[in-house]
């Protein structure tokens, strides 16, 4: 992420960029690169660096502690997200509630959504939508509930009472376990009843199964999340992997050298009674399990295992249920590099009309990521992520997005982050 302490290189440009949600993420508005962890055990939530995985406890706890256990009675922790204000939501089965909680200390704040408010119950899965509205999915209940997402006030759909977003009409919708919006702003939900996903549009209508019951041997199926490629990925509990699947067709996507929608087969490394899953910025998939105690971490696009980023019951993480991989956004200097000088970058050319090479030199061995950004911050592409020696390097941007198509004309920011240290050069595609 950005390193706010900064020292200037020469003359810079401000750049002011406007917070958006990258592509499947629960986090609103959260920009810190962290890795959150809940329990629904402990009641409490873990804080671990996105960098690093090193333990980041809120000022005044100890271990990785950021939420103390049962603050504002949090209990049977189920799911979280960071919210357009940027505090912390959580919900959990035992009080039917959303609790928020102070981005920066983890102290508690308020109830957002009164217990049992509306009718909500057995909560599991908690989202803000495109539309900045706060989204509940229950698990016995049949329901997506909606509440504005800045006053808590219940907001259903047009012809549905309470809170209603959507109610079961016979789409099989049971057990539900997650929820999440896609690229087309439209609302999938996934249940371990009925093992496919539902599709619903931004009315609160049903769209399609857009992955049919048991297609490609899928089953318990407890999370999903839309990946940076735009494709849709789910998370099955008994099988131990994680599941890919075209994000506009359904149809399966399995990793290389993998077969039917196999994109991560958990079994192989150790990914035992897996709950939940979420990308960080490069496009890395963190998984977490009851089973193991450990955030696993998994390379993007290829699927295969990088490391146990956070170890087995690490600072006492235990019965792991939702993890948080909050985006890091683009907010910057162009021009600056973070203190001391670790990272220069030079594009040429620029402008350029199709791509661009990116000349950067290091002053130690570093975990060097090169993503592209458009003028809202926004992730365009990730050019490169590895871990290198000291010395010159060079990558070259193609000039297209992460979904592959060629990017518009503009101005861009590409940033090279090495470490904790990034530099941010302002470059312009004139096609």
């Amino acid at each position: 992420m950005w390193n706010p302490s900064l020292s200037r290189l020469g003359c810079s440009l401000l750049v002011a960029l406007a917070l958006a949600p990258a592509l499947g993420h629960r986090s609103a508005s959260a920009q810190d690169g962290n890795l959150y962890l809940m329990s629904d055990s402990y009641n409490g939530i873990w804080r671990f660096s996105g960098s690093s995985g090193a333990a980041l406890p809120a000022l005044g706890k100890s271990g990785a502690v950021f939420v103390d256990p049962n603050s504002g009675n949090l209990g049977n922790c189920r799911d979280m997200a960071f919210g357009p204000d940027q505090r912390l939501y959580a919900v959990g089965a035992a009080r039917n509630e959303v609790l928020r909680f102070d981005q920066s200390t983890g102290a508690f704040f308020d109830i957002f959504v009164a217990n049992n408010s509306n009718g909500i119950y057995n909560l599991e899965g908690i989202v803000f939508g495109p539309d900045g509205h706060l989204y509940l999915v229950g698990e016995l209940e049949g329901k997506v509930w909606r509440f504005n997402g800045q006053t808590g006030a219940p907001l259903p759909a047009p012809g549905k009472s309470g809170a209603i977003f959507v109610q079961d009409q016979g789409e099989h919708f049971g057990n539900a376990r997650d929820l999440a919006f896609g690229p087309n702003g439209h609302l999938y939900v996934v249940g371990a009843a009925w093992n496919g996903v539902l599709e619903y549009d931004s009315a609160g209508s049903f769209v399609r199964e857009i992955v049919t019951n048991n297609a490609e041997g899928i089953a318990n199926l407890i999370s999903l999340s839309f990946g940076p490629d735009g494709h849709l990925y789910l998370m099955a509990g008994s099988l131990n992997g994680v599941y890919r699947f075209d994000g506009s067709t359904g149809a399966a996507k399995p990793a290389f050298g993998q077969t039917g929608a196999v994109f991560i087969d958990g079994n192989v490394d150790g990914l035992n009674g897996p709950t939940h899953f979420d990308f960080d910025v490069s496009g890395d998939l963190f998984a977490i399990g009851s089973g193991m105690n450990a955030v696993l971490r998994y390379d993007h696009p290829s699927g295969a295992f990088v490391s146990y980023f956070v170890p087995n019951n690490a600072e006492g993480i235990l019965n792991l249920r939702s993890i948080l991989v909050t985006p890091h956004y683009l907010t910057a200097v162009e021009g600056e590099a973070s203190a001391p000088p670790s990272v220069r970058a030079v594009l040429a050319p620029n402008p350029a009309q199709a791509s661009c090479r990116i000349e950067y030199t290091l002053a130690s061995r570093s975990v060097v990521n090169i993503s592209t950004f458009d003028v809202r911050g926004r992730l365009v592409a990730t050019i490169h992520h590895a871990t290198e020696a000291a010395g010159a390097h060079t990558a070259t941007w193609d000039g297209r997005t992460r979904s592959g198509a060629l990017a518009e004309s503009g101005v861009y920011f590409l940033r090279v982050l090495a470490g904790p240290h990034s530099e941010v050069r302002k470059i312009v595609l004139a096609r």
